[in-house]
């Protein structure tokens, strides 16, 4: 699964147009290009508990502010779990989570090893493919 931050996602908006993408490993050597599908998920009753679960799992890192995350999400899981109202200070926590992009990948081939100098460049977007 893919997210990140609240708001508008070049990214996003492209794998929504195009959903076949190519996965580039570029933390360690070596690189691999792994063909994947993507699927943009809308729907907050569906995204929530995927960008939750992300969340929590992004929280584990050293040096991450775990107990303050772990408070913010505890009152929002239990609210969800008893199926209350998106009330009060939940309105806030219930935008937040709108606007977070949510995208789930799924690998659809065997990983291609890259025997150059490492993953494709960025590149601008040209007026045959705007995105």
């Amino acid at each position: 699964m893919l997210s990140g931050y609240p708001g508008k996602r070049d990214w996003v908006a492209s794998m929504s147009r195009n959903s076949e993408v190519t996965l580039h490993t570029v933390e360690f050597e070596p690189w691999f290009d792994i063909p994947a599908e993507a699927r943009v998920i809308r729907d907050l009753d569906e995204k929530l508990p995927r960008i939750i679960a992300f969340i929590e799992h992004w929280a584990r890192r050293p040096r991450f502010p775990r107990t303050r995350f772990k408070i913010l999400l505890g009152p929002v899981k239990i609210n969800r779990w008893l199926h209350l109202p998106w009330w009060g200070p939940f309105i806030i926590a219930k935008r937040i989570f709108n606007g977070m992009p949510c995208v789930e990948i799924t690998f659809t081939g065997n990983p291609e090893l890259i025997n150059s100098d490492g993953p494709p460049p960025l590149y601008e977007p040209q007026e045959s493919r705007p995105f």
